[in-house]
């Protein structure tokens, strides 16, 4: 009780101190803390915060642990390097590892429309839980993947050893997405 009465009062007029000092007027203000925050302090934050200000032409976001984790939890590149650092990387760095490892000269993606289609179409299909390609080396299964997954790129994580991948590394990126996108109303 004693930490939040000492952050309110060093945040009392926060924002009418920013205007007075910039010249300007705010129109946001977003406070960031590694504290958990109930409600009633999230309230109590932001009056002190908005004293001075009796307009209400600022707004005013508490962002707390809960909402950074939550936050946190959204974004699968975000997830994986904190999470699961050693056994996943990021779309972005999937497309860069692929452009680069390719003994073909980047090309656009010709002849593979119905494919494509069919992989996005699954992709989007709430029901499907497990997506697997097969075929011989080198005839774009991954390529296919990237350009499926290209506009759901903070969603998608590729295991980097997929040999040696442990039902411990995938029940801990599970286990994230369940406590995220299952328990959110």
């Amino acid at each position: 009780m004693a930490a939040e009465t000492a952050v309110g009062a060093d945040l009392r007029g926060a924002a009418a101190d920013i205007e007075r000092r910039k010249g300007q007027r705010l129109s946001s203000y977003v406070f960031f803390t590694n504290v958990d925050l109930t409600v009633e302090q999230h309230d109590t934050l932001r009056a002190a915060i908005l004293d001075g200000i009796s307009d209400g032409h600022v707004s005013v976001s508490i962002v707390g642990a809960a909402e950074l984790a939550a936050m946190l939890n959204q974004l699968a590149h975000l997830r994986s390097a904190f999470f699961a650092t050693g056994a996943f990387r990021t779309w972005g760095e999937s497309w860069d590892a692929h452009e680069r490892t390719l003994i073909f000269p980047h090309a656009p993606l010709i002849g593979r429309d119905e494919p494509l289609a069919s992989l996005r179409g699954s992709l989007e299909d709430p029901g499907v839980r497990v997506i697997a390609l097969s075929g011989t080396h080198m005839m774009g299964k991954s390529r296919l993947v990237l350009e499926a997954t290209r506009m759901r790129d903070t969603d998608v994580v590729e295991a980097l050893d997929r040999a040696s991948l442990s039902v411990d590394q995938l029940r801990r990126l599970q286990g994230i997405w369940q406590r995220n996108y299952c328990h959110r109303k």
